[in-house]
């Protein structure tokens, strides 16, 4: 009889988690952070960072919303960052996040070398741009379609901001990746400049 009451207590407590969890997963708000920290996942790997931390998906994710949130905002960083990750998706994948190397061979290359690369690339490799050019898609025609209340987005920039405070403190925001990979793409673009130069410096003293 107890084995039947307490089977029978467990069972009416676990519906009722089940009916909050269905409950919370259902608000708007719940299903745009999910979509966003899928979208984080798939953009980390376009940047040629094969595995995302925890961190790193939240601070995307939370990065995109909120610069969403804002048309002109959405327009001159959302969307071209997105683009610029689906052009990028083809060589992170293969060679990984920006370096000297990376850079030196994509300014280097020209047309026909441009487009043999394109056909030395697996066709699964490809897969990757599309799904980073299909998450612009859902963003733009589900996801903006939402509109967020001020309070939803003042609770985000807390916890946007207690995020950076706290990797700040703890080992910098240049080691997460969205930060990472243009610091990255940027210093190398320094490096490879400076090659250069001291290459024609050192071909000009020698004639």
């Amino acid at each position: 009889m107890d084995s039947l009451i307490l089977a029978t207590y467990f069972m009416n407590t676990h519906t009722v988690i089940l009916d909050k969890f269905r409950s919370y997963t259902a608000q708007p708000l719940v299903k745009i952070l999910v979509f966003y920290a899928f979208t984080a996942i798939i953009l980390c790997r376009a940047m040629g960072y094969g595995g995302a931390k925890g961190i790193d998906i939240l601070f995307i994710a939370l990065t995109l919303l909120l610069l969403s949130a804002i048309s002109l905002t959405r327009y001159l960083l959302v969307i071209p960052y997105i683009l610029l990750c689906a052009l990028y998706a083809p060589v992170g994948e293969i060679y990984g996040s920006p370096s000297v190397a990376v850079i030196s061979a994509l300014l280097q290359t020209n047309s026909a070398e441009a487009n043999e690369f394109l056909h030395t690339i697996p066709a699964s490799c490809y897969l990757l741009p599309l799904a980073t050019l299909l998450i612009l898609f859902a963003l733009n025609f589900f996801i903006w379609r939402h509109t967020i209340s001020i309070k939803s987005i003042l609770s985000l920039s807390m916890i946007f901001i207690i995020v950076v405070v706290a990797r700040t403190i703890s080992g910098g925001v240049q080691s997460i990746k969205l930060p990472d990979f243009f610091l990255s793409a940027y210093s190398s673009l320094n490096q490879y400049h400076q090659q250069i130069a001291d290459l024609e410096a050192t071909t000009g003293f020698v004639e």
